[in-house]
């Protein structure tokens, strides 16, 4: 243990009381021996025991513990009534130092049990992550699963998209290799093309950790579109920010 778990711990109170078993006692003697300065901890807590334990005694005349043998401690302590008080102080100081040590091993035993707790949860979102990830792989390899290669704007040559569309399970998802940056401003957006309609307002993203994401499914679409668009989307396209058209009847 380290110098703060043991001063935490209550073991030094109750070494100091006397109520300690025999593994916790070696721990803090092994303990005073590495650590000094522990030492010093431990006679502050027997001073502060004694004086616990003069507060709730009866005040001796003055010349009487002068006549005394200090060495008889009984000639100090002898009356019945002094002696339950010491032993009330004594047991309060030490129902103080169990507390304290069990109030020590609940906080480590609910930091421990909200560490596997937090850990637990990450694994559940790793696992739905991955959970996800595979469904789409399944999805790509459904056999009725078709891929379109991005036709790309003069504006944006580079681009290397694809759109992959399944009209039997009813899916797209985009497959992202080189896209254009964005600035903090602006995000991505998807279009539906329908014949004899506008535009149709899809998906607004923009690409961080995942390559291959779902992404809306329109009936009678004839092809999709990729804009760049204000934050938030916008309900008609920038032609202007046209990134590239996925042509299904390609296909």
């Amino acid at each position: 243990m380290t110098i703060n778990e043991i001063l935490e711990s209550g073991l030094l109170e109750l070494y100091v009381s006397g109520a300690i078993s025999d593994s916790d006692r070696q721990i803090v003697e092994t303990a005073l021996n590495k650590y000094p300065s522990l030492k010093t901890e431990l006679k502050e807590i027997e001073d502060t025991f004694l004086k616990y334990a003069e507060l709730h005694s009866v005040t001796a005349p003055k010349n009487l513990i002068k006549n005394l043998n200090l060495t008889d401690h009984s000639s100090i302590f002898g009356s019945q009534k002094i002696r339950n008080k010491l032993i009330v102080g004594f047991a309060s100081l030490l129902i103080f130092a169990l507390g304290s040590t069990l109030f020590y091993q609940h906080l480590k035993h609910r930091e421990a049990f909200e560490s596997l707790t937090k850990q637990l949860d990450d694994c559940k979102i790793t696992q739905s992550i991955y959970d996800g990830q595979i469904a789409i792989y399944n999805d790509l390899n459904h056999q009725d699963h078709k891929i379109i290669q991005i036709s790309s704007s003069e504006t944006y040559p580079s681009s290397d998209i694809y759109f992959h569309t399944n009209s039997t399970t009813n899916k797209n998802y985009l497959q992202i290799k080189s896209i254009p940056n964005l600035n903090n401003h602006q995000r991505f957006q998807l279009w539906a093309l329908v014949e004899d309609l506008d535009p149709i307002p899809l998906n607004v993203f923009e690409m961080k950790d995942h390559l291959i994401f779902a992404v809306d499914f329109v009936e009678s679409t004839k092809a999709y579109a990729i804009t760049i668009e204000a934050l938030g989307g916008a309900q008609k396209p920038s032609m202007e920010q046209l990134i590239g058209v996925f042509n299904l009847e390609e296909i």
